[in-house]
């Protein structure tokens, strides 16, 4: 039975061209990307996520406390102390938030 079902796999797109009404398979595609250096208000916006994405997984991968987070991000300046933040998606969400006021 396992063998009748077949799974098919996930295309992914480039953003950029798909900004600009084009559908190209994104492997191997960056180097002939059309779009590569585009400055458009959605092509810039597809890079800052990159950016923000890449900042959270390099916080994801640091140890941390659920002490220690509310001082890195000054939480307890924005009326959040006492609060614990230490499962993982509350800590994602909260520090998208203190990296996006960055950018």
């Amino acid at each position: 039975m396992a063998d009748a079902v077949m799974k098919t796999k996930r295309v992914y797109y480039c953003q950029r061209c798909l900004n600009h009404g084009q559908r190209e398979r994104r492997k191997n595609h960056k180097p002939t990307c059309v779009y590569g250096s585009c400055t458009c208000e959605l092509c810039i916006l597809v890079e800052k996520r990159r950016k923000l994405n890449s900042q959270l997984q390099e916080l994801e991968d640091e140890p941390h406390s659920a002490d220690a987070t509310a001082t890195d991000l000054n939480i307890a300046a924005k009326g959040g102390a006492g609060k614990d933040f230490s499962t993982s998606y509350q800590w994602h969400i909260i520090s998208s938030f203190v990296i996006a006021e960055n950018i």
